[in-house]
């Protein structure tokens, strides 16, 4: 896509900056101004979200660490009023955690401080390039009534050209897929097309797409797609399916594109043969399928690849190759129960373990022979992908669980805004303690010791999600530990109404508690706090005998890091 198309669309978004540092605010609204003439600024996120519900924005551009309320939670807010607004944070914040969160949340880019313009024009040319197919798709919905397109042949559900259906038809389809079906679109593009118009004439060019539509129709004989035409030269096969397999995808597109290849088109006028290249992007996601296989496809062509799938978190990084050998590694683990839950103790004042915490891994066998133990930053996001992150959460509430029955120990669980927001995962936690609180006879009552840790969230959504999830489980006699508090997004004002049994104080103020006199005030302040409300502290990352000894006597109550032992297979 060229600048100058970049700013044709460019020009008709409206945005707003949210940003509190002046100087900044400033630098970066005159860069913006260079391809967006509508332009608002807000110096805080409640400020922000306030605008946002006044006006009707296309795009967000917003700093993370604010007063009044910060960037993340603001986006929350506003992606509940619209989903589909295009975000970008701008922002010095390099954690891990965060960026994740902020990738969880669907955001268009992630830029660092201080601005680097070459960056910030490879995101505006994704964004960009996401809204011409948006503009597309909203000027075909603007000729159609609200009824479906019928199937029979007129001017909007079949291209007279190559006799297939079109765009609004693709729409429909994808409109009404169930929810026991995912749709799997592969979206093909003719590589300069433009070129041939120019070098032969439109005649030439529509004979081209002619032949090209008989190579894609012959090749789809026998398989279960569906073919249309979107655009003078972009193609979609549509699948629908109960389970993915990925494998078969990359498995056709390469036979695909070996077709293509093979083929040497004739073309009447046109003195020598045609060689055709393309270029595909792959969508496997139940929304916005054809806009995520845009994108795939615009970034397959940026890395000279022939194609690319869309991965969940908008992350290109993953290629598709990636996440098949994910898939088939995780199907494999399951089977040959490679899965394993690893355990780390925690300790009391007394240096008794007195509970675990449990931690996903998936085991290998190296080439060396050797075995090693997979963390799960390498696996859970393409899990999600593949539609195997329940399978995987099942077995770790089942396998948790019943370990503590045999251990007759208390053992805690780690859950992510996701896995409270998710249905399925919550009836399967609450099912599972149920069966093992009818099973287990002995004294130990499980429900009584089941942990979970998750982290606090401040925006409004989420504060009332965690509320009514921790309630519900509270019912049941499941304990709750706040995770990472203290992290920077962590509000002592909601304690009250959650009433954690636990507040684990976020493991970098551990680490650096020595050395860093902040994060030492902010751990004492904690644990005032927490004594007051009867909450119990335990402190992470736990290194050494000194860390150990400073927080014994600020009043921690239970202490957990390697200095009391690592993550392990078994308990002791």
């Amino acid at each position: 896509m060229t600048l100058r198309e970049i700013t044709k669309i460019s020009q008709t978004l409206d945005v707003l900056l949210v940003e509190d540092e002046q100087d900044i605010l400033d630098i970066t609204t005159n860069l913006l101004k260079v391809f967006f003439p509508n332009i608002d600024t807000a110096t805080n996120g409640q400020e922000g979200l306030e605008k946002f519900k006044q006006n009707d924005y296309d795009l967000v551009v917003t700093d993370i660490k604010m007063p009044k309320l910060n960037g993340i939670d603001m986006l929350v807010q506003m992606k509940e009023i619209n989903p589909d607004i295009y975000t970008i944070i701008l922002s010095a914040v390099t954690e891990k955690d965060i960026i994740l969160e902020t990738a969880r949340l669907g955001i268009d880019g992630y830029l660092f401080k201080p601005l680097v313009f070459e960056q910030f024009l490879n995101i505006l040319e994704v964004i960009i390039s996401k809204e011409s197919i948006n503009q597309k798709i909203s000027t075909y919905k603007e000729t159609l009534n609200t009824e479906p397109v019928p199937t029979d042949i007129n001017n909007f559900a079949i291209d007279p050209l190559t006799e297939l259906e079109t765009l609004p038809v693709l729409m429909n389809e994808l409109n009404g897929v169930d929810t026991f079906h995912s749709p799997v679109v592969l979206l093909v593009n003719i590589d300069k097309f433009s070129i041939y118009n120019q070098l032969y004439g439109l005649t030439a060019g529509n004979e081209i797409l002619i032949k090209f539509s008989n190579i894609l129709k012959e090749f789809s004989k026998g398989k279960s797609y569906k073919l249309y035409r979107i655009n003078a030269d972009e193609f979609v096969f549509l699948d629908q399916v109960e389970y993915l397999e990925i494998d078969k995808y990359e498995n056709d597109l390469n036979e695909l594109f070996s077709v293509v290849e093979n083929t040497k088109l004739f073309i009447e006028g046109v003195d020598e043969s045609i060689d055709l290249e393309i270029t595909a992007g792959i969508s496997f996601s139940s929304s916005q399928a054809l806009k995520k296989a845009n994108m795939a496809l615009y970034e397959a062509r940026k890395r000279g690849r022939n194609f690319i799938g869309f991965t969940y978190d908008i992350d290109y990084t993953n290629t598709l190759q990636s996440n098949l050998f994910w898939r088939k590694e995780i199907k494999s683990a399951l089977v040959q129960n490679r899965v394993v839950p690893f355990y780390q103790p925690i300790v009391n004042r007394d240096l008794e373990v007195v509970q675990y915490e449990s931690f996903i891994r998936i085991k290998q066998l190296k080439e060396t022979g050797e075995v090693e133990f997979l963390a799960p930053d390498e696996f859970l996001d393409l899990a999600i992908l593949t539609k195997q992150y329940l399978q995987l959460t099942r077995f770790m509430i089942e396998t948790t669980l019943q370990k503590m029955v045999e251990r007759n120990v208390p053992i805690a669980i780690n859950l992510t805004y996701q896995d409270i927001k998710n249905g399925d995962i919550h009836m399967v936690l609450k099912d599972t303690i149920q069966k093992y609180h009818l099973e287990d006879k002995t004294e130990f009552d499980i429900s009584n010791n089941v942990i979970f840790e998750i982290i606090e969230h401040e925006g409004v959504d989420c504060y009332n999600t965690f509320l009514d999830f921790i309630n519900d489980f509270k019912k049941m006699g499941v304990k709750i530990a706040l995770d990472d508090f203290g992290s920077g997004f962590s509000n002592f004002s909601h304690i009250n109404a959650l009433s954690p049994d636990f507040l684990k104080i976020d493991g970098t103020l551990i680490t650096n508690i020595l050395e860093d006199e902040k994060a030492l005030e902010l751990v004492k302040a904690i644990v005032k706090f927490s004594k007051e409300l009867n909450i119990k502290t335990i402190a992470e990352h736990v290194q050494s005998k000194e860390i150990f000894d400073l927080l014994y006597d600020l009043g921690i109550d239970k202490f957990q890091g390697f200095y009391f032992g690592r993550p392990q297979e078994h308990i002791e």
